[in-house]
């Protein structure tokens, strides 16, 4: 009988509290990475950012891919659905995924698909907004992201190495407006920002009004209610008005849909915050995407 998301996740937190590199992390921050691995390894979302915390100095130094990496291997000797999660070094920003890997292919299948005329506007999950004064919504994924989403899709069963550094598929593959819409594809937001090749500005949507999405699944866990923020992302309100899918009415329907099912298969036992909650902003001085 498969795991269920709850004991993938008392495995995982027992297994990173067993690492000397992780074991002195607070218990809070810890036990919010392993809900993430967990809802990775289970297949509710694609990837995860490492950004809970930093690793405690120790002698010899540990590079946090170094643990992470241990961590996984760990994890695949108790559970075969680890065997299908990496983690990704992305060298340019020094940023670190957690992802899993048949999701990161299949998603990629369907962006592919969008280049052809059979398939409709309403079976894409993930919209690209170029991130300007006024923006804009572009037809298609870039054709960068699919390169290097490609590399990435060459792993695959028994094959995948619990460590994986991002490589350019091209000169270009590794500059902010393909590496920006890069972390929003992995993170499996609705809506990816896709800065412009010719601009070397870090601040973007300046003044822009932005609806604000938090989609949250909560539980009771030894009689204390909990609850965990699954995706936290922003829609710039014009475009929300103006596309039926990115709206915010229809943006809650399609968070509820998108997870339930997911969340049901990997055996979670509480609720999902139903609508997500939303809430808008006037971005005043900016975002920083990178």
């Amino acid at each position: 009988m498969p795991s269920s998301l709850g004991d993938i996740f008392a495995a995982t937190r027992c297994q990173a509290q067993s690492l000397p590199s992780l074991s002195r992390v607070t218990r809070s921050k810890l036990e919010q990475f392993c809900v993430d691995i967990s809802l990775v390894a289970t297949s509710v979302r694609t990837g995860y950012l490492f950004d809970a915390f930093a690793l405690p100095p120790s002698r010899p130094p540990t590079r946090p891919e170094n643990a992470l990496a241990a961590l996984i291997v760990a994890l695949r000797q108790e559970f075969d659905v680890f065997k299908n999660v990496a983690v990704l070094h992305e060298p340019v920003s020094e940023q670190m995924f957690i992802l899993n890997m048949e999701l990161v292919r299949r998603r990629l299948h369907e962006l592919q698909d969008e280049h052809s005329p059979r398939t409709s506007w309403e079976r894409r999950w993930t919209h690209f907004v170029t991130p300007s004064a006024n923006p804009g919504l572009l037809p298609s994924a870039p054709r960068e992201l699919l390169g290097l989403l490609q590399t990435l899709s060459f792993h695959s069963g028994s094959s995948i190495p619990p460590y994986l550094t991002l490589t350019p598929s091209s000169p270009t593959s590794m500059d902010a407006n393909t590496l920006v819409p890069l972390a929003a594809f992995l993170l499996e937001y609705p809506v990816a920002y896709v800065p412009s090749p010719s601009s070397n500005d870090t601040i973007y949507l300046p003044d822009v009004p932005l609806d604000v999405y938090e989609y949250v699944i909560s539980w009771t866990d030894t009689r204390q209610d909990r609850e965990h923020v699954v995706l936290k992302f922003s829609c710039p309100n014009t475009i929300g008005q103006t596309v039926e899918d990115l709206g915010i009415e229809r943006m809650v329907d399609r968070l509820t849909d998108h997870f339930k099912e997911r969340l049901q298969v990997a055996g979670f036992l509480g609720r999902a915050t139903t609508p997500a909650r939303v809430h808008m902003i006037v971005c005043t001085v900016g975002l920083v995407l990178i």
